[in-house]
């Protein structure tokens, strides 16, 4: 595990090798390692005469000794095949497992060895034909057999297929060599366990061999070459630590390396990787990891046989550097470099546990190249020379589903893969202390969205990618080209599809893009519902993840149970299946990782895509996420990407780009928590970007410093940025006019505040329209553009009217506006830049460049009021509720009631004349629309009809049915508001009275304008009440020593107090 007084380590590896065949430790195995003479031949093998040309139907029985078996539950009998051991495979287990091999062991013409009692492999007796396997045979292990490989046997096995047990021994030196080892439902496959693993003296070693390109008459699924196992697996080598920190960061010249702490099981002759921390600076794709030898270990400290040529220095001294163990003394290699013939491992049962194994050059997906086999898309494939299916990696669980016993893997490492490295599809698995090095196109995955388990204390390093968008190759509107649905190509060290896999402490490192990717649209690749497909690459309506296994109580079941979730698509088949679209489903837990040497930190997208709300307890959450030393995206061409600014926008460059830390699109209801995104001070980068399909996102209680640019908001809804630090060069944060949802700042420590119009490709009723919906606030201040001023000239020329869109749409005549101020534009048409006129009293401030905001002291009287729902004098049919989701903790929540306006509840307030909006911080609580009514100073009650839907709080007009809300002309002074709703179980949290142009947000702000300020820090000891039965208050519930005033002020004093209670 890795060492560190701070918990795990954070910190991976080349694109090209140092070194040769690293972690095969002994010097016997030169002869394993070198390539035979079948390795450049081009010939296809010619099947013979007896072998079959199409394979074993699925759910298929073969005689075994002339005696016919039955199917097992499920199957289907088919005419029996002439062998002479049996195969059964039950029609459920058939499914997963996809067609079986045209050839297995005695049906092939090559030599036969079928071992019939328990022994050694080299023991002659233990083989029914009494000689030991020669170079060639196919090897067939009866069930009910145990062979057990006690030596490293040389012989070159074509099919090793096991039907009994097959294991290595554990205390001395083992070897095998196999162009497949195909192991059946019922084996069992062990090299060590975890009750016995392979000492730290012997070592374990499998060879795929390469005996040709692979024939498609005996496996026209092309699956063999490599490990395919149907039955059980144990793998076990000795424990050592997989990765750690460093105690200071190595510089150039040095040959010794100082550990945090004591690695286990670290010898002399392993193979250590340590990270390069600069990102690709060119198509050439140089990098500085470095590749040595340990020569001695003495406690902590390292002594390397040759010295390190570059520093690996982060930029900061609070963040770490790293080392990373490449040995392991159980290794599977390939014996060729032809990457479409190289070995693989498929785990296809349940339950398997393999620890501390080195996966040497495995795999042949090639993600550089397109899928042969897509799920979907093929016709719009372009010729290719080579198939290229999918699914055959270095280590994969392969369609095992998601409700079985989990599979346990630590201490892997991946050393070189064409594709991905460590792959979770359609399985539950948990993945820990591992390393994948050199992988083209994802280190670690959760490929299809429904996967469960884990990753955790995991580190990826270097992915070359494939010089594409990790869009590009998306099915469905929105996608890309080819529309195959193609993923983790672009150069990632985690690809995660599925919200269910948790992602916790990893390390991802020297990646081509973002080093850490949720793209959580599922790849649905098994059954859709009748006459549907995917029609659209960022949502997908179609259910792929059991209700068992989400929140049931979320207010997405109830939105499916009354037919309103997504506006009905789907919804009856996700109650007939029970089951969602995991792209709707609450996100697992995401925490403690760290990014850097990337183009990017983490992209976050494909996610609640418009079901947006403001339940923020219930937002998924990035956390404790650090992300340093990010770079440039430079593509297949070497042409470098920008990230999303807004002057990128329109040329398409959304998402695309490098020089970012997170960034969020078509996604809702996200949050960045406690996170460190620290840039590298480059021009054109950004630390969370904009973009156009984002609604509702937090950032919170992080440092975002370092950037041109710090967080550009998202485009819809509510971007809330609280108790944040922010040090970047150009903008802490941006807000931009094109925005239609607001940015709420509170508490944040920042610089540069943009508010600012601009001349983008925006619509008319952006510009000139009111919203009170949009804009930026900082604390309790709103934002007045600097081009509201009654002076400011919006078009001054005709060629300006070019950057408005859809100006006929407020104008009768734009060419008319040309020349006319914004208070003249007032008096024709009743709007300006921003929809009202700067007010008067509005103030500069240094950190907010292209603003005005209100002034600091608030308007005495005040012209916007904000009353909390629990302030209210008189409850009327209301209660007090606990709830998450509002400021301080608690509402008002409606009871019922069949004659509301006879029992509203009321409160006071006091403002200056003016003419007043109502709105009003409410969740429903039916599809069909509540109804809320207001009143002041018993004037005529006026409804606020269709508030709708339950999803969450949100603020609502008090207007007629979505229309403009009703107005009340008040005068300065004092006034009571009423409101009154007769629907049980809708929420109200604030109300809001404004004649300004205030911005309303979300809840947990100051709202209240009322000049309170915080009371200064005190060195003393906080009040402590000895006695707590001394009480006077009353209307308080707890035990407190206080008393009412005598005056009018209705305010406390603090009594009986005695020494020591302060």
């Amino acid at each position: 595990m890795p060492l560190g007084d701070d918990g795990p380590g954070r910190g991976r590896r080349v694109a090209s090798k140092l070194g040769g065949a690293v972690g095969i430790p002994s010097a016997n195995w030169v002869q394993l390692l070198t390539p035979s003479d079948a390795e450049s031949s081009d010939a296809t093998e010619t099947p013979t005469a007896e072998r079959p040309g199409s394979p074993r139907t699925e759910r298929e029985t073969v005689s075994h000794e002339g005696t016919d078996r039955s199917p097992a539950p499920g199957g289907t009998a088919t005419a029996s095949l002439p062998v002479t051991r049996r195969t059964v495979v039950g029609g459920a287990v058939a499914t997963l497992l996809g067609a079986m091999p045209a050839v297995l062991a005695n049906d092939s013409a090559a030599d036969s060895y079928t071992a019939v009692t328990d022994g050694p492999w080299s023991d002659p007796a233990t083989w029914e034909s009494g000689t030991v396997p020669t170079d060639g045979a196919d090897v067939f292990v009866q069930d009910g057999v145990t062979v057990t490989v006690t030596q490293q046997t040389r012989t070159r096995v074509k099919l090793l297929e096991v039907d009994g047990t097959l294991r290595h021994a554990t205390d001395t030196d083992t070897g095998l060599r196999a162009e497949t080892i195909y192991t059946r439902q019922g084996s069992r496959y062990e090299v060590g366990t975890a009750a016995d693993p392979v000492q730290p003296e012997a070592t374990a070693t499998v060879e795929f061999i390469d005996e040709g390109p692979i024939d498609e008459t005996e496996w026209p699924d092309r699956k063999n070459k490599g490990l395919i196992a149907h039955g059980a697996v144990e793998i076990a080598g000795a424990e050592k630590t997989p990765w750690t920190t460093l105690a200071q960061p190595p510089a150039a010249g040095d040959d010794t390396l100082e550990l945090t702490g004591e690695p286990t099981n670290w010898t002399t002759g392993d193979t250590l990787i340590v990270p390069g921390t600069d990102p690709y600076e060119s198509a050439a794709l140089d990098h500085t990891d470095e590749r040595r030898t340990i020569a001695s270990v003495d406690g902590t400290t390292l002594t390397l046989e040759s010295s390190l040529d570059h520093d690996h220095a982060p930029p900061r001294s609070d963040l770490d550097s790293y080392v990373l163990n490449l040995s392991r003394n159980v290794v599977f290699a390939s014996e060729t470099t032809d990457e479409h013939r190289r070995g693989h491992i498929m785990i296809m049962s349940t339950g398997s546990d393999v620890r501390y194994v080195r996966l040497d050059e495995l795999g042949r997906t090639n993600k550089d190249e397109y899928l042969t086999n897509p799920v979907r898309g093929e016709d719009a494939l372009p010729e290719q020379d080579d198939p290229n299916p999918s699914a055959r990696y270095p280590f994969h669980y392969h369609k095992t589903g998601i409700g079985v016993e989990p599979h346990y893997a630590e201490g892997l490492v991946v050393d070189g893969s064409p594709g991905w490295g460590v792959v979770n599809h359609h399985a539950h698995a948990h993945v820990t202390d591992s390393v994948t090095y050199d992988v083209l196109g994802a280190g670690f995955v959760a490929e299809g969205g429904n996967e469960r388990g884990s990753f955790k204390r995991n580190f990826a390093l270097r992915s070359e990618g494939s010089g594409e968008a990790m869009d590009v190759r998306a099915a469905g509107a929105h996608g890309g080209d080819p529309p195959i649905d193609d993923f983790g190509h672009a150069g990632h060290g985690f690809w995660l599809q599925s919200p269910l896999v948790e992602v916790v402490d990893n390390v991802a490192a020297g990646h081509r893009l973002q080093a850490f990717v949720w793209w959580l649209r599922p790849l649905l690749d098994g059954h859709l519902a009748e006459g549907t497909s995917i029609v659209d690459s960022r949502v997908t309506f179609h259910s792929n993840l059991p209700w068992e296994y989400c929140n049931t109580d979320r207010p997405l079941f109830d939105a499916i149970e009354q037919d309103r979730f997504a506006n009905g698509r789907n919804n009856g088949e996700m109650r007939d299946t029970e089951k969602i679209p995991s792209t709707f489903a609450e996100v697992g837990a995401i925490r403690g990782n760290e990014a850097f040497a990337s183009a990017g930190g983490a992209d976050f997208s494909r996610h609640n895509f418009k079901w947006k709300h403001e339940r923020f307890s219930d937002f998924s959450a990035i956390e404790e996420i650090t992300v340093h030393s990010i770079g440039p995206f430079i593509d297949e061409d070497g042409d470098v990407h920008e990230p999303d600014l807004p002057k990128n926008r329109a040329a398409g460059h959304q998402g695309r780009g490098g020089n970012v830390g997170v960034s969020f699109r078509y996604a809702s209801n996200v949050s960045l928590r406690r996170s460190e995104i620290l840039g590298s001070g480059r021009d054109q980068s950004v630390g969370v970007p904009f973009h156009d399909y984002l609604w509702t996102m937090t950032v919170e209680d992080s440092t975002v410093e370092n950037w041109d640019w710090g967080v550009d908001t998202g485009e819809h809804r509510l971007t809330w940025i609280r108790n944040n630090t922010f040090c970047n060069n150009t903008y802490d944060v941006n807000w931009s006019f094109d925005n239609v949802g607001p940015a709420i700042l509170e508490g944040n420590d920042l610089d540069t505040a943009r508010h600012k119009f601009q001349r983008l490709d925006q619509k008319a009723s952006e510009v000139f329209e009111f919203d009170r919906y949009r804009g930026m606030r900082i604390g309790t201040r709103s934002a007045h553009v600097e081009a509201s001023d009654p002076s400011y000239v919006p078009f001054p020329d005709e060629d300006s009217l070019s950057n408005v869109n859809n100006l006929d749409d407020v104008f009768p005549n734009s060419e008319a506006t040309v020349g006319m101020t914004n208070a003249e534009l007032v008096d024709e048409y009743g709007v300006a830049i921003s929809g009202r006129l700067l007010p008067d009293d509005a103030v500069g401030e240094s950190s907010v460049e292209g603003s005005l905001l209100d002034p600091a002291e608030p308007r005495d009287p005040p012209t916007s009021v904000y009353l909390d729902s629990t302030d209210v004098h008189s409850l009327g049919a209301f209660e007090v509720v606990s709830e998450s989701d509002v400021a301080g903790g608690e509402c008002l929540r409606c009871t019922g009631s069949s004659t509301p306006k006879a029992d509203p509840a009321s409160i006071s307030f006091e403002c200056a004349a003016g003419t007043y909006t109502v709105h009003g911080r409410i969740r429903p609580d039916t599809w069909n629309g509540d109804s809320v009514y207001y009143r002041i100073d018993g004037g005529t009650w006026r409804e606020a009809e269709k508030i709708k839907s339950p999803v969450g709080f949100e603020w609502h007009d008090a207007s007629p049915n979505g229309g403009d809300p009703y107005e009340w002309d008040l005068s300065e002074g004092t006034h009571t508001l009423e409101f009154a709703c007769g629907n049980d179980g809708v929420l109200v949290d604030e109300v809001c009275l404004t004649s300004d142009g205030n911005v309303l947000g979300a809840y947990g702000l100051s709202q209240k304008v009322d000049g309170s300020v915080e009371p200064e820090p005190t060195t003393q000891e906080p009040y402590t009440d000895h006695d707590p039965a001394q009480v006077e208050a009353e209307d308080f519930d707890t035990d407190v020593d206080i008393q009412q005033t005598e005056d009018s002020s209705g305010e406390y004093n603090v009594g009986w107090t005695s020494e020591g209670e302060w």
